[in-house]
């Protein structure tokens, strides 16, 4: 439902930060979105003072505002270089679990169930990125480096996992 307020706020931001991307093509800075959406700050204003000001639009301070959406938000921070950054390394993420997926589907064991996981949790991610901006949460994004660090470990190190016979559940030491 396009005219509930949650909604039509929602496309609202998608289209101030559009429009700002446009005339902003690199950015504001990494952290720094709330400068796109407040026009009148006050002069002499620390960021933290601009961060406090409320948004009557979301009755919000301001640095609780996002754009709802994790690439509009890379967009406004980071601009088109960072966009386009980010979209290199979800398709670099993506092309090694499908390589290994595909290399190793017949392996029924822990490690290919952890990459193939990830791979899902990974387009999940992505899919909800495109509503929210989750992802950017600092305990979240822990969680999600440090899964995905252990599944380029298994991806890079699977085969000597393989030798050394961890994979069969062979080796206690």
């Amino acid at each position: 439902d396009l005219s509930e307020s949650s909604n039509a706020g929602r496309l609202i931001i998608w289209k101030d930060s559009l429009v700002y991307a446009v005339h902003h093509p690199f950015g504001v800075g990494y952290g720094n979105f709330i400068v796109s959406l407040v026009h009148d700050i006050p002069e002499g204003a620390t960021f933290e003072q601009a961060g406090d000001l409320k948004n009557l639009r979301y009755n919000l301070p301001q640095k609780f505002v996002t754009a709802h959406s994790l690439f509009l938000n890379i967009l406004v921070e980071l601009g088109l270089v960072g966009l386009l950054a980010l979209g290199l390394l979800i398709f670099e993420i993506f092309f090694r679990i499908w390589r290994f997926v595909r290399s190793y589907s017949t392996d029924a064991n822990i490690f290919t169930a952890q990459v193939a996981m990830f791979g899902l949790m990974f387009i999940w991610f992505l899919a909800y990125g495109l509503f929210d901006v989750t992802l950017l949460n600092d305990r979240v994004l822990i969680y999600f480096l440090i899964t995905l660090a252990l599944t380029g470990l298994i991806i890079r190190r699977y085969d000597s996992f393989k030798q050394e016979e961890w994979v069969e559940g062979q080796n206690n030491g």
